[in-house]
Formats: structure tokens, sequence, C-alpha cells
């Protein structure tokens, strides 16, 4: 249950922050995809699946995409 607070070592803090979650089809298209990073205009893309990734590499031209491969461990500085 969401109620907006956590409570630490037995004293409760109020939670004031904001949470986005985006569930992909596995169903969405090349195009949908570029679409929704456009959409959102984030300033880092992490693709993490398709063995075809390195495709949106010309559509995202504009984004810090980065295309880690399986077990490579990587580091987002914000």
């Amino acid at each position: 249950m969401e109620s907006g607070a956590i409570t630490v070592d037995g004293e409760t803090h109020k939670i004031e922050c904001e949470v986005q979650k985006y569930d992909f089809s596995a169903h969405a298209d090349h195009r949908q995809i570029v679409d929704f990073v456009r959409a959102c205009d984030p300033t880092n893309v992490i693709l993490m699946h398709s063995e075809t990734r390195e495709l949106f590499l010309e559509d995202l031209a504009d984004y810090n995409v980065i295309l880690p491969k399986p077990g490579e461990a990587f580091q987002l500085d914000v």
C-alpha cells in the first residue's frame, strides 16, 4: 500500500517525490519507440534489449544513447 510515508527506526518520514514508470509492449515497433523517446526528450537513452538496437542510433542521434552489452557494466553520470 502506498502511503507517502516511510518508517525508519520507529520514526515516520513523509515522502514527496515523483515516480514515472513506463511499461513497453514487446510489440512496439522501431518507429513507435523512436517517437516515444522524442516525446519524452530525455538526456540519456539506455537500450538493453534487441539484437538490432544499433539501428536506433541514426534516429536517436540527438541523444546520448547507451547500448550496454550483456554482462557489461556501465556508469551513468547524472
